[in-house]
């Protein structure tokens, strides 16, 4: 349940009401644009945002592409590098633990690799 926004001041006495009163002289402020679907966006649900977001990502593509293509480009391209090196890093530590396992019990080899953990 959202409240209108208001300017208030509290009271001088304690226990009258809910301790809030409008400031004098400044009147109601003007609510943003966005605020008016507060109430209708407090029920939607998950299903809702997921049909509605495919045509979300197009319009926001759209609106970067206006705004700088460019830019847009190297967004979308480094951001797609950072994918492939977030991916690379547990393939590269799983190819180092088979190699490691390989060989049979590792009691003996453990003291070698906690420099390279403590260093990450």
């Amino acid at each position: 349940m959202a409240r209108s926004p208001r300017a208030t001041a509290p009271r001088d006495g304690a226990g009258e009401g809910d301790g809030e009163e409008p400031i004098e002289g400044l009147g109601e402020p003007a609510l943003p644009k966005w605020f008016a679907l507060n109430d209708k966006m407090d029920g939607v649900g998950f299903l809702t945002v997921a049909r509605r977001l495919p045509s979300l990502v197009r319009h926001a593509v759209r609106m970067a592409w206006r705004a700088g293509p460019r830019g847009t480009t190297a967004t979308v391209a480094l951001s797609l590098l950072g994918g492939v090196f977030t991916a690379f890093g547990p393939l590269a530590t799983t190819g180092v633990l088979e190699a490691l396992f390989a060989e049979g019990p590792t009691r003996h080899l453990m003291p070698y690799c906690l420099p390279s953990t403590v260093r990450e």
